[in-house]
């Protein structure tokens, strides 16, 4: 404990600030403590439990980037789509070409 006080450091909300932030030596938790037993099992338990939370939390980033990801996939595949039909009509004879674009015309005024 480099220039923390050892009492402050032992308080239970800062001890479970540098549980998380992994700055706690937790064998010499284990040294120091009343009840070595019960230490070692909250250290096992708090460890398991950060593990599952920040998995949790990728868990939940990928489904949201995954979301994300598929809302544009429709508009790109109509935009893949669109591109397809411009190469087909240049591929086109020019009689059928125009041939084709009087069938797709449709007269607005109507």
């Amino acid at each position: 404990s480099s220039g923390i006080n050892a009492e402050w450091s032992l308080r239970p909300g800062f001890l479970v600030l540098r549980m998380v932030i992994i700055d706690y030596d937790y064998i010499d938790g284990l040294d120091r403590s009343i009840y070595p037993e019960w230490w070692m099992f909250l250290s096992i338990v708090w460890i398991y439990l950060s593990c599952v939370i920040v998995l949790n939390l990728l868990i939940a980033l990928m489904a949201d980037s995954y979301s994300r990801i598929f809302e544009k996939a429709e508009l790109y595949a109509r935009i893949d789509r669109a591109r397809f039909i411009i190469e087909f009509e240049r591929t086109l004879p020019k009689e059928k070409r125009k041939k084709y674009r009087l069938r797709l015309c449709v007269d607005t005024t109507a």
